[in-house]
């Protein structure tokens, strides 16, 4: 008797929040839009967020495998930087060959350019109709790692910025704006998870 007693009392306690949920939400006072706004525009900026630190991870890996692909080491020996002798039979100097010798910076610099490309792209992104979404400059340093068993010695490692991202949100259909920043700092590897 007692369980079935137990079963009625909470049936129409739950029936009775119902009934009390239902009146409030009929009040005109109850407003959960502003909630949902906040909700959306904390779920917009970690779009944004996570659309940053990938396109900057694919830009740096995509540059850096164009300009592996396209440079070749052993083709160094042809740049007087690397003492190529002009009259020697196995180093002679040739322009052309040297222009397609890698080397580290370059290929650091394009690794850091492909990164850059991306993230241009994404400012022109509309990541939510009813927010207007504005993506700061970054300044980013690409690294890369020696890697024996590649073409050239070496492979990509990982992207850093250099100072703040700074994401500003609004929207004048919620009336509302939102900054967000990835900071300084924050590495992203080609592979394995991002340090922020």
């Amino acid at each position: 008797m007692r369980g079935h007693l137990s079963f009625v009392l909470v049936f129409l306690s739950v029936i009775l929040l119902f009934h009390l949920l239902e009146l409030q939400l009929a009040s005109k006072d109850f407003n959960l839009s502003k909630a949902v706004a906040v909700q959306r525009i904390y779920s917009v900026q970690m779009n944004i967020k996570e659309n940053i630190l990938e396109a900057s991870r694919q830009g740096a890996v995509e540059g850096f495998t164009a300009y592996d692909s396209s440079h070749d080491i052993s083709l160094c020996r042809h740049c007087p930087d690397h003492a190529c002798i002009p009259a020697s039979p196995t180093n002679f100097c040739d322009a052309a060959l040297c222009s397609r010798c890698f080397r580290e910076g370059e290929a650091r610099e394009h690794a850091e350019e492909g990164a850059l490309l991306k993230l241009v792209s994404l400012k022109t992104h509309g990541f939510d109709p009813d927010f207007s979404s504005s993506i700061g400059d970054a300044g980013l340093s690409a690294y890369l790692k020696a890697e024996p068993l590649s073409s050239n010695g070496f492979s990509f490692s990982h992207v850093q910025f250099q100072d703040d991202v700074l994401i500003s949100l609004s929207s004048v259909k919620f009336s509302i704006s939102a900054q967000a920043r990835i900071p300084g700092g924050c590495v992203i590897y080609g592979e394995g998870p991002s340090i922020c």
